[in-house]
């Protein structure tokens, strides 16, 4: 989970992926349709609220947990400055990128981080491998990328 807030009823980015031509965009283009899965591993565990039996209670899950081979390479799926590589104590290893006009994403659940704070990456660069992470609770015995997209304070609904 992420630091910042949720607002439940707003998560957003319903509409199909999209790609331009050229594979980048300008920061008026963007919508959560234009951060699509980085992966094609099955979905383990979607946005929303999710009941936790080590907490017994409802939670909220800010990003989409996709079950992946261990050390599969993690590529940026839209570019930006790297604003946080490093160890997260529910993530793990983990990286954020700022993508300009209000857009966060979220890598999560990382082994041997390929980018520094500061670094700015283009679409499809290398910013680590799959490993695992500890929040994965009922997953946890399997490694998964953790991919969460905001728009300002409103977690989005990747496709």
């Amino acid at each position: 989970m992420s630091a910042r807030t949720a607002h439940y009823p707003e998560v957003g980015g319903t509409a199909p992926v999209m790609q331009t031509q050229t594979g980048k965009m300008t920061a008026d283009d963007q919508t959560s349709k234009d951060f699509p899965c980085p992966v094609h591993g099955s979905l383990l565990r979607n946005v929303g609220n999710y009941y936790s039996e080590a907490f017994d209670n409802y939670l909220f899950h800010a990003g989409m947990d996709y079950a992946e081979p261990e050390g599969t390479v993690i590529r940026a799926t839209h570019g930006g400055k790297v604003i946080f590589s490093g160890a997260d104590p529910i993530l793990g290893q983990k990286v954020t990128l700022d993508c300009g006009e209000g857009w966060l994403v979220t890598y999560g659940g990382l082994d041997n981080l390929r980018v520094q704070v500061g670094e700015t990456v283009e679409i499809q660069d290398a910013l680590g491998q799959v490993g695992f992470y500890s929040a994965a609770e009922s997953e946890s015995n399997q490694p998964q990328l953790h991919y969460e997209v905001w728009h300002g304070d409103i977690v989005q609904r990747p496709r």
